[in-house]
C-alpha cells in the first residue's frame, strides 16, 4: 500500500503534523545532545599542578610553583608542568626563605603528593585525579559511551521495528533517565564509566524516533524539511547545553541538570502517536485507522463515509499479493551491496563518507571545550555556527544538486581544520577556522544519508544504509582517541580531522549525482547509475572539440578520471600486445614504436589537460583529483619503459649496425638507458636488492622532506618594534603582520621563504636577522628538536644511492646521473665549476670588502658575516643604482610586453602568432594562439596563455612565476601537433589599469616563453624525442636562458618597454642599471651556487662524512668564515627530498650554455652579420631538434665548437680583464 497516497487524502503537511512535529517531535530531539556531549563538560580537564605540602604556608601560587614546578613546552608555549615537580628538600627551602632562587640542576620527578586543582569547578577528573598516568581515564569513558551507543542503536533498531516506533522511544527514555540520573550517584570511576554506557546505550538511538515518525508523518515533498528541522533543533539542544553547562560547575549536579528535566517527556505518553505507517506495514489497521481519521479532522480534510472500508479492502488485497510475491522473490544479503563493480564501488564510498562524517562531527563536537579561551564559549558557538548552515542547505541541493553540496560542504570544512596547522598559536583564528569546519560537517551530515537513499537500489536500501550508518558509528569510538592526541599539539586532531573531511569530499566526488534522477529499484539499475565504467563511448575522444583542441569548457573530474582510466588500461593492454609480437620482430621501429606512439597520443594529451587544469584552475581539478589522475597515468606509461621484451627488442635494433638517422638512434638509446637504469638487464637476487633499495630512498626522501617542512614551520617569533618593520615592502609586511594591517604590530617572523628572504633583505636588526639565520640554517640539525633531525636520514639516502649504483654498474651514482646528462662526465662538470671558481671567488673577496666599506660609512661597526649580507646587498643596490622595482613595473604592461614578445620572435625565427578567439578556454582571461611557420598556411602548434593571478583558484609557489605545460608533442606519425600551456600569476588588471610586471616577471615571461618554444617549433617524427623530450637535465632549461639574455639588450628593452600612461620606453639610464644590477655582487653570488653543486657532487661520490665534506669545500666557495652550527645541507631537499640529487649543477650549466648561445647573436651584431640568419640557425638546431639529438652536437651545429663558460662570466661582469682592473 502506497502510504503516501493516503496523505494525499488526510494530509502531507497539515495542522495535525505541523503540531505534532514542532511541539512533541523536534523537542523530544533534544535529550540527544545534552546527554552525547554533557559528558565532555564532566570529565573536563581542570588545571592542575602536583600538590607540594611544605610549600603552602608561603601562600603565594606563584611563588610555589616557580620553586616546585618545572616548565614543559606545549603548544609551542611554556608552561608549569601538570605532572612534574622538582625533587628537593623543601623544608630548607622553608627555612632559607625569603632568599630562594629557581631550582636550575635539581632532579625532576613524577608528583609525590597527588595534585592541586583549580577550584573554578568539579569534574570527575579532579575528584578522583585522573590526571597524568590515569589521564587516558576520561578518554576511556568517551569510548564507552560510543560503544554503548552502537550496541543500543543496533537494538533499538529491532525494538522500533518489533513494538513500534512509540514504545521504544520510552523504553529508552526510561534506560537514559535511570543511568543519567545514577550518573550523579557514582562512588568511583568504574561504576560512573558503567551508568554512561549505560546513558550511551540511548545516544542517538532515542533521537531516531522523533526523526522518523516526522518523516513517516509527512509527504515526500517535506521530509527535506522534517530532516532540516530535526537538525536545527538538535543544535538548539547544544546551545541550550552550553548554558546550562556554563551555569553547573559541579559534575554531579549536571548530571542531574541533563537528565531530570527531560522527565517531562513522560507526558508525551498521550499526544505522541505512533507512526500509522508501521501500524499499516505491521497489519494493525484499527489503531492505524483511528490515528488517520484524527490527522483528517485536524488537517480539515474531508473524507468519504467509507473512505475506510475500501482502504481496508485495498491493504487487504496488497497484503496478499506481496505474501505472494515474497513466496517467490529471492531474498537479498549485504554481500549483494558488493557483487557487482560499480555498486560495490559506492557502497564503499558512502561508507567511508558516513564513517568521515559521523567521526568528524562528533569529534569537533568533543573538541569544542579544548580549544582554548573560554570552553564554554567556544562550545556555544560550536552549535551556533550549525544554524546558518540549514537555511542555505535547502537551495543549494536543489541548484548544485547532493553531490557537489557534499563535496563542497566536506572539503570547505576540511580545509578550515587542516589550515589550523598554520595558524596553532593563533587562538582565535583557530576558532574560526575551527567554527568553518563545523558548519561544513553539520552541513554534510544532514546530505549525506539524503544523498545514500537515492544511490542503493530499493531492493538493498535498508541494508546499504543499514551497513553504512553501523559502520560510521565506529567513528565516534575511534574519534575520542583521535581527540586525546591534542593533549600535546593542540591542532593535530583537527588535522586529522580535515584530512579526513577533504578526503570524503573529493570520494564524494566520484559518486553519481541524484538530483532530479530516478531512483534505482533492483540491482541492475544501482549497477548502471552513476559514473560510465571503462570502455563505454569508447571510440569517443570525449574530451576534444570539433576544431580538434581540447574542451576545456566542458571538462568535468568525472570525464578526467573516466577518461584517464580508460586510456592507461588501454595502453597496459597494447603494451601488452607489443610485447607479445616483440619476439619475432624484424623492425622495431614499424613493429613496436610506431604503434607506442598512437598509444601515446591520447593518455599524453589527456594528462596534460589535466595538469593544465590543475595549475590553471583548480577548483575544476582539485589536487587530490589531479593526483589520482597523475599517478594512474604515470603508472600506465611507465609500463613501456619497465618491458624487458620492449627493452630487448631495442638491443637488438641497434645491434643490427643498419644506418640510423639521429632521432632514430636516440630514441634506441632512450629505451635502452631508460631499461638499464629500471634494472632490466639484472635479475635474480640483485634485481630484488635493487627494488628494496629504491624503496628504501623513497621513504628516505619523504621522511626528510616532512622533517625539514616540519623544522621549518616550528621556529616564529614576534616583533613589535616600529622601527624595525618601517623599511619592510607593503606585501612583506602584509604577510607577516598578525593583525592583518601592514602598518601595524605585531609582524611574525616565520621560515617561509616568502618571508625568510625579504625579511634578510630588509630587516635593520642585525640580532633579529642573526636570530632568523641561525634558526634557517640549523633546521634539522638536533641542536634544537632531535626528533627533527635528518642526519641519520640523509647518510642513509646517500648509501642506498651508492648502492642503487654499485648494483647498475656504475662506479657512484654521480656517475649514473651523468648518463642522462650533457655533460657527460664528473670530470666536464668539475672543470666548468672550476673555471667559472677562478674568476668569481677573487671578484667575492673585492665584492665583500666593498661591501664591508659601504656598511661601515653607514654605522656598520662589525665585521660582516653571512647573515649581513642579504640587507647591506640591497642597501648597496639601491645607493648605487637607485633601483626601485615598483617604479621600474610601471613600463611594462604586460599587453606591450606580450606583442613586442611575440614581435622580436615572429622576426628572429621566421613564424608567425596570431591569436584563435573561438577556441574553448578553461577562463575568459585565457587566450589561445596558433603559430605557423615560414610559408605554412597550417599551424605548426597551438599554445594557450594563461596570465592573471586569480584566488582560489590557481596554484601559487613562491619560487615559481609560473608554468609551462606540454599538453601534446609532436608526433608525425599520430599527424598531431604540439600543444602547450603558459601559465602565471601575473598581477590582474584593476582599476582601468592594464597589469604591470616588475623586471623579474618580464624575465620569467621571457624564460618561459623560451623554454616552450622548444616543444612548439618541434620537427621531430617520434614524441618521445620531440620538443623537451629526452632533452638532458642539463640542457632543458637552455632556450628558456636564452630568451632572457635579450631583456639585457637596449634595443630589446627600449622595444618591449613603454610607460602605462605615456608610452615612453624605459629610460636609458635605467636601461644602463637594468645590466649593473645582473652584475652586482655576482661573484659572491655565483659562488654560492658554485658551492652548492660541488657539494652536491661530493656527497653522491664520496663516502666522507656530510659534515667533513662541507668544512673541506666552504673555503674554497665562501670568503666569510664558517659557523660550526651551520647545518644548512641538512634542509637541502632540492637534492634530498626532490629529484636535483647528483643534478643541482644542471641550473648553472644550462645558463652557461645560454650564454655561449646568445654570445652568437652578439658576436653578429658586433661584426655587422645578418642576426636573422643567426636567428635561423639557432631555430634549426636547439628550437626544432629537441631530443632528437644529443645537445652537444647540437651545440656543436650551432657553434661550430664545444662550449665555453666564457660568456657566462662576461655577462656578469667576471671576465679577466675586470678581474685584473
Amino acid at each position: 500500500m502506497d502510504f503516501d497516497a493516503i496523505l494525499e487524502d488526510v494530509g502531507t503537511f497539515g495542522r495535525y503534523q505541523k503540531l505534532v512535529v514542532y511541539f512533541i517531535l523536534l523537542p523530544a530531539v533534544i535529550p540527544c545532545g545534552f546527554h552525547a556531549y554533557a559528558q565532555l563538560f564532566m570529565a573536563s580537564d581542570v588545571k592542575h599542578w602536583c600538590n607540594v605540602p611544605d610549600l603552602e604556608s608561603l601562600n603565594n601560587l606563584d611563588l610555589i610553583k616557580n620553586l616546585s614546578i618545572p616548565l614543559e613546552l606545549k603548544n609551542g608555549e611554556f608552561e608549569y608542568s601538570q605532572c612534574n615537580m622538582y625533587k628537593l628538600n623543601y623544608s630548607n627551602v622553608i627555612e632559607n626563605y625569603p632568599n630562594i632562587e629557581t631550582p636550575v640542576l635539581a632532579e625532576i620527578v613524577p608528583c609525590m603528593d597527588g595534585w592541586t586543582f583549580e577550584t573554578n569547578q568539579t569534574t570527575v577528573v579532579s575528584e578522583w585525579s585522573l590526571v597524568c598516568n590515569k589521564d587516558f581515564y576520561p578518554t576511556l569513558g568517551l569510548v564507552l559511551l560510543a560503544v554503548g551507543g552502537i550496541i543500543g542503536n543496533y537494538i533499538f533498531g529491532y525494538l522500533q521495528d518489533t513494538f513500534g516506533r512509540k514504545p521504544s522511544f520510552f523504553i529508552y527514555l526510561i534506560i537514559e533517565s535511570i543511568f543519567g540520573i545514577a550518573t550523579a550517584f557514582a562512588q568511583n570511576y568504574y561504576i560512573w564509566i558503567v551508568y554512561r554506557f549505560g546513558v550511551g546505550f540511548t545516544v542517538p538511538a532515542i533521537m531516531a524516533t522523533p526523526y522518523v515518525l516526522a518523516i513517516e508523518l509527512v509527504g515526500p515533498k517535506c521530509r527535506t524539511l522534517c530532516t532540516i528541522l530535526s537538525n536545527i533543533a538538535y543544535s538548539l539542544g547544544l546551545i541550550l547545553l552550553s548554558a546550562v553547562v556554563y551555569l553547573v560547575r559541579d559534575w554531579r549536579h549536571l548530571a542531574l541538570a541533563t537528565t531530570m528535566p527531560f522527565l517531562v517527556f513522560f507526558l508525551y505518553l498521550w499526544p505522541m502517536p505512533e507512526s500509522p505507517r508501521w501500524l499499516l506495514a505491521r497489519g494493525q489497521f484499527e489503531k492505524a485507522e483511528v490515528i488517520l481519521k484524527k490527522m483528517a479532522r485536524i488537517n480539515g480534510k474531508s473524507l468519504p463515509a467509507n473512505y475506510m472500508v475500501h482502504l481496508r479492502r485495498k491493504y487487504e488485497s496488497d497484503k496478499l499479493k506481496q505474501d505472494l510475491e515474497k513466496e517467490k522473490s529471492r531474498k537479498y544479503g549485504i554481500l549483494d551491496l558488493f557483487r557487482t563493480p560499480n555498486l560495490r564501488k559506492k557502497t564503499i564510498i558512502i561508507t567511508f563518507i558516513w564513517f568521515t562524517n559521523t567521526s568528524v562531527y562528533v569529534g569537533l563536537s568533543y573538541y569544542a571545550p579544548v580549544l582554548g579561551g573560554d570552553e564554554y564559549l567556544n562550545f556555544f558557538l560550536a552549535g551556533v555556527v550549525e544554524l546558518p548552515t540549514y537555511m542555505f542547505l535547502w537551495p543549494s541541493m536543489e541548484r548544485l544538486g547532493r553531490r557537489w553540496t557534499l563535496c563542497m560542504s566536506m572539503v570547505v570544512g576540511g580545509i578550515a581544520c587542516l589550515t589550523t596547522f598554520l595558524v596553532q598559536h593563533e587562538t582565535n583564528v583557530t576558532l574560526a577556522l575551527y567554527c568553518v569546519g563545523k558548519m561544513g560537517i553539520s552541513s554534510a551530515f544532514v546530505v549525506l544519508p539524503l544523498m545514500a537513499s537515492e544511490l542503493y537500489p530499493t531492493v538493498v536500501r535498508g541494508l546499504g544504509m543499514s551497513l553504512s550508518s553501523v559502520l560510521g558509528m565506529l567513528g565516534p569510538i575511534f574519534i575520542p582517541l583521535v581527540n586525546y592526541l591534542g593533549s600535546d599539539i593542540m591542532v593535530l586532531p583537527l588535522i586529522i580531522m580535515g584530512a579526513l573531511l577533504v578526503a570524503g569530499g573529493i570520494a564524494s566526488l566520484l559518486l553519481p549525482e541524484t538530483l532530479n534522477q530516478h531512483l534505482p529499484q533492483t540491482l541492475e539499475d544501482g549497477e548502471k547509475m552513476g559514473i560510465p565504467e571503462i570502455g563505454e563511448d569508447g571510440e569517443k575522444d570525449t574530451l576534444l572539440s570539433n576544431n580538434g583542441l581540447p574542451e576545456f569548457n566542458d571538462i568535468t573530474i568525472e570525464k578526467c578520471i573516466a577518461t584517464i582510466s580508460k586510456q592507461s588500461m588501454e595502453y597496459e593492454n597494447g603494451v601488452r600486445q607489443i610485447e607479445e609480437s616483440s619476439a619475432n620482430c624484424k623492425n622495431a621501429f614499424v613493429e613496436i614504436f610506431q604503434p607506442l606512439e598512437k598509444l601515446d597520443n591520447q593518455l599524453e594529451l589527456t594528462w596534460g589537460m589535466a595538469k593544465t587544469l590543475y595549475l590553471g584552475n583548480s577548483s575544476l581539478m582539485p589536487t587530490k583529483s589531479y593526483i589520482q589522475i597523475h599517478q594512474r597515468a604515470h603508472k600506465a606509461r611507465l609500463a613501456k619503459f619497465n618491458s624487458i621484451p620492449i627493452f630487448h627488442a631495442a638491443v637488438n635494433e641497434k645491434n643490427r649496425l643498419k644506418k640510423l638517422t639521429d632521432e632514430e638512434q636516440r630514441l634506441l638509446d632512450k629505451y635502452i638507458l631508460e631499461g638499464r637504469l629500471n634494472g632490466l638487464d639484472i635479475k635474480g637476487v640483485k634485481r630484488e636488492r635493487l627494488n628494496n633499495v629504491l624503496n628504501n630512498q623513497q621513504k628516505e626522501k619523504n621522511i626528510i622532506r616532512e622533517k625539514v617542512n616540519a623544522a621549518t614551520k616550528l621556529f616564529s617569533c614576534f616583533i613589535n618594534d616600529e622601527q624595525v618593520a618601517k623599511e619592510f615592502p607593503e606585501n612583506l609586511a602584509m604577510s607577516m603582520s598578525a593583525s592583518n594591517d601592514a602598518s601595524k604590530g605585531p609582524w611574525k617572523l616565520t621560515l617561509q621563504p616568502h618571508i625568510y628572504e625579504p625579511f634578510m633583505q630588509y630587516c635593520p636588526d642585525r640580532s633579529l636577522r642573526w636570530n632568523a639565520w641561525q634558526a634557517h640554517v640549523q633546521r634539522c640539525s638536533g641542536y634544537g628538536n632531535k626528533e627533527l633531525e635528518t642526519s641519520t636520514h640523509i647518510e642513509k639516502l646517500r648509501d642506498s644511492r651508492a648502492e642503487q649504483a654499485k648494483i647498475l654498474g656504475f662506479d657512484t651514482f654521480v656517475d649514473m646521473s651523468m648518463e642522462t646528462k650533457m655533460a657527460g662526465s664528473i670530470e666536464n662538470v668539475t672543470n666548468m665549476l672550476d673555471t667559472l671558481l677562478n674568476n668569481a671567488r677573487p671578484m667575492q673577496d673585492v665584492e665583500l670588502e666593498m661591501l664591508e666599506h659601504f656598511a661601515k660609512e653607514r654605522g656598520f661597526d662589525n665585521k660582516l658575516q653571512l647573515w649581513d649580507i642579504p640587507y647591506w646587498q640591497r642597501k648597496q643596490k639601491w645607493s648605487l643604482y637607485n633601483f626601485d622595482e615598483n617604479k621600474i613595473r610601471e613600463y611594462f604592461p604586460l599587453p606591450k610586453v606580450i606583442n613586442s614578445l611575440f614581435n622580436l620572435c615572429s622576426t628572429l625565427f621566421r613564424i608567425q602568432i596570431v591569436e584563435r578567439p573561438e577556441a574553448h578556454t578553461w577562463h575568459k582571461d585565457v587566450k589561445f594562439y596558433d603559430i605557423y611557420d615560414e610559408g605554412s598556411n597550417e599551424p605548426i602548434s597551438g599554445l594557450y596563455f594563461d596570465p592573471y593571478a586569480r584566488q582560489d583558484e590557481k596554484i601559487r609557489v613562491y619560487d615559481d612565476a609560473g608554468w609551462h605545460v606540454s599538453i601534446r608533442n609532436k608526433s608525425t606519425f599520430t599527424s598531431t601537433n604540439p600543444l602547450s600551456a603558459l601559465i602565471f600569476n601575473f598581477q590582474p588588471p584593476s582599476d582601468g589599469k592594464q597589469s604591470l610586471l616588475s623586471f623579474k616577471e618580464v624575465n620569467v615571461l621571457f624564460q618561459r616563453f623560451g623554454h616552450s618554444l622548444r616543444h612548439l617549433l618541434a620537427r621531430a617524427n617520434y614524441s618521445e624525442v620531440a620538443g623537451l623530450s629526452n632533452v638532458e637535465w642539463d640542457a632543458a632549461e637552455v632556450c628558456g636562458q636564452v630568451m632572457t639574455h635579450w631583456l639585457y639588450h637596449p634595443h630589446t628593452i627600449r622595444a618591449i618597454s613603454g610607460h602605462y600612461r605615456t608610452d615612453e620606453p624605459l629610460p636609458d639610464d635605467s636601461v644602463q642599471n637594468l645590466q649593473n644590477v645582473r652584475k652586482h655582487m655576482s661573484g659572491y653570488d655565483l659562488c654560492q651556487e658554485l658551492y652548492l653543486s660541488r657539494l652536491d657532487l661530493d656527497l653522491h661520490s664520496k663516502t666522507t662524512f656530510w659534515r667533513d665534506i662541507v668544512r673541506e669545500l666552504w673555503p674554497k666557495y665562501i670568503a666569510l668564515p664558517f659557523d660550526k652550527y651551520n647545518s644548512h645541507i641538512l634542509s637541502f631537499t632540492k637534492i634530498f627530498s626532490e629529484e636535483w640529487g647528483a643534478a643541482y649543477y644542471c641550473h648553472l650549466w644550462s645558463k652557461m650554455i645560454a650564454a655561449d648561445i646568445y654570445s652568437a647573436f652578439e658576436e653578429a651584431r658586433d661584426t655587422d652579420q645578418d642576426i636573422l640568419e643567426v636567428g635561423k640557425r639557432y631555430k634549426d638546431t636547439f628550437l626544432t631538434t629537441g631530443g632528437s639529438c644529443h645537445p652537444s652536437e647540437v651545440f656543436r651545429r650551432f657553434r661550430g665548437r664545444d662550449p665555453s663558460p666564457q660568456a657566462l662570466l662576461n655577462n656578469l661582469g667576471l671576465n679577466q680583464k675586470v678581474l685584473e682592473q
